[in-house]
C-alpha cells in the first residue's frame, strides 16, 4: 500500500489549473486579449501661409488631425527650389497642430512655389498624409524715375 501526499496533489492541481487559465485567456502567451489599432489618424485640413514679400520669412504650417486613440506626432516636409526641410508641428487646441518654416528670399524673377507634405502618426504606427503648397512671390524691382531732361 502506498501513501499519497495530499498537499502535493492539491498544489500540483492548482499550478496546472493556473497554467490552463493563463493559456486559455491569452495570458502567458505574450499577448492576446486586447485589440490592435488599425485606424490611421485623419488629417482633415493642412495649410501653409503664402508670402507676398520676396524677402522670404516665417511661413506658418497648420493641420487639423484626429485619431481614434491618440496622435503621437505631426510633421511637415517642406520642399523648395533648393532644399528639403522637416518641421515638427506642435499640438494646440481642438486637434490643431502648427509649426513654422523659414522660407528663403526669392531672388528669382517669378513666384516660387513650395510643396508641403504633412504626415500624422499614431502609437501603432498608422499614418495619414496631406499635401498643400505655398508661394513666395516675386517682387518686381521699382521702376527708376523717368529722366526729365
Amino acid at each position: 500500500m502506498r501513501l499519497i501526499n495530499s498537499k502535493r496533489i492539491v498544489i500540483e492541481i492548482g499550478v496546472l489549473l493556473a497554467a490552463a487559465m493563463l493559456t486559455g485567456c491569452g495570458g502567458g502567451g505574450g499577448g492576446g486579449g486586447g485589440s490592435t489599432d488599425t485606424e490611421s489618424p485623419v488629417i482633415s485640413s493642412a495649410s501653409a501661409t503664402s508670402l507676398s514679400d520676396s524677402d522670404g520669412g516665417a511661413v506658418t504650417i497648420t493641420a487639423s488631425v484626429t485619431d481614434n486613440v491618440a496622435v503621437t506626432s505631426v510633421t511637415a516636409v517642406v520642399t523648395g527650389p533648393d532644399d528639403v526641410e522637416s518641421v515638427t508641428l506642435n499640438a494646440g487646441s481642438s486637434n490643431s497642430y502648427s509649426g513654422t518654416y523659414t522660407a528663403a528670399e526669392n531672388a528669382e524673377p517669378y513666384d516660387v512655389t513650395y510643396t508641403v507634405v504633412v504626415t500624422a502618426k499614431d502609437a501603432a504606427g498608422n499614418t495619414d498624409t496631406e499635401e498643400c503648397t505655398f508661394t513666395v512671390s516675386f517682387e518686381s524691382p521699382p521702376v527708376p524715375p523717368a529722366n526729365s531732361e
